[in-house]
């Protein structure tokens, strides 16, 4: 028997929205549960905008890790993964002072260097 489940999602918080939601949800649960080779493992859903501020704090997470991370390996930082660098930030501005990034996700952070 194969477990089974299913993630339900909306856009935006409007009435009709949720709406949505419910009848998704409501299919999908009695969709799995009426086939005799699948066994129910839960149904997840969100709202959509609950995923907007989940990508904020990941963001948020990343920006603090990264600071961390320059800080921590300021003199030794010779090699970066390119492909990363890449995939999460748009620019990187070099000051005499300061470090200015400008991630994708629209968030931006400066890290300065120690004196």
């Amino acid at each position: 028997m194969k477990k089974v489940a299913a993630y339900c999602r909306v856009s935006t918080g409007s009435d009709a929205q949720e709406e949505s939601l419910e009848t998704q949800r409501e299919h999908y649960e009695s969709y799995i549960k009426c086939n005799p080779e699948w066994e129910y493992a839960g149904l997840y859903y969100d709202d959509g905008m609950l995923s907007k501020q989940a990508k904020v704090q990941r963001a948020d997470k990343r920006i603090s890790e990264i600071q961390k991370f320059m800080k921590a390996h300021e003199k030794s930082r010779l090699e970066y993964d390119d492909s990363l660098v890449r995939k999460y930030i748009n620019a990187i501005t070099v000051y005499h002072e300061r470090f200015h990034f400008e991630f994708k996700a629209g968030l931006e952070t400066d890290v300065w260097r120690n004196k």
